[in-house]
């Protein structure tokens, strides 16, 4: 938090990662994991500060107040953050310091509905909760839990065996009439010319015959 807590007459002297008018609220938390980075504040201290708790007025980034991928969601007894890979929206910094990927940004509080002052409503008046940065190597490898598969250009190949029954006859003319179909014992010479028709009878509706 950006400022000292004061209230009722007295100042609290909270122990670390502790805040509030009798520290009993944890301050916001950053981790930085592998595949995201993970913001999470307590309801109980926005509940402190502005006097209630709405996900809209916690938000990444300044001036990304309007944003709604850059705004808090509702996770239990907390409001969450979360940046995927490549970690660059709302805002994000990127800099390259010694070998080292540095990501960093801020977490606002908007505090305009819940502030006594002159200015207009037009400005916004914003609370510092949480000035980060994560560290990664520039060697980075992002893993995903179902794994990365290339793109597949041809379809797989199945092959089902079904059950069906096969009926051919052969014939001595293409118009495969009745009249011209040869019957056994049927005599053919070397180079005669035949034509055969062949009947597939199965109950199955998918089978395709290659």
């Amino acid at each position: 938090m950006e400022r000292p807590y004061s209230m009722g007459g007295f100042q609290c002297a909270c122990a670390e990662d502790f805040h509030g008018r009798f520290c009993d609220n944890r301050l916001p938390q950053v981790q930085c994991l592998r595949d995201r980075i993970l913001l999470t504040v307590g309801k109980p201290l926005i509940q402190e500060e502005i006097g209630s708790v709405d996900k809209k007025f916690v938000y990444l980034g300044r001036d990304r107040y309007n944003e709604s991928g850059c705004l808090s969601r509702d996770s239990g007894s907390n409001l969450t953050l979360t940046l995927r890979w490549p970690f660059t929206v709302c805002g994000t910094s990127l800099k390259k310091e010694r070998g080292m990927l540095v990501f960093s940004n801020r977490m606002f509080l908007d505090t305009t509905p819940y502030t006594s002052s002159p200015t207009p409503p037009a400005t916004l008046h914003k609370l510092i909760l949480l000035d980060w940065s994560c560290v990664y190597p520039s060697k980075y490898m992002v893993s995903y839990p179902l794994g990365i598969k290339p793109a597949v250009n041809e379809p797989e190949r199945q092959v089902v065996y079904g059950k069906f029954t096969i009926d051919m006859k052969v014939f001595q003319s293409d118009d495969l009439s009745p009249t011209s179909e040869l019957r056994p014992p049927a005599s053919l010479t070397i180079g005669q010319r035949i034509y055969s028709q062949v009947d597939l009878m199965t109950s199955q509706n998918d089978l395709t015959v290659t």
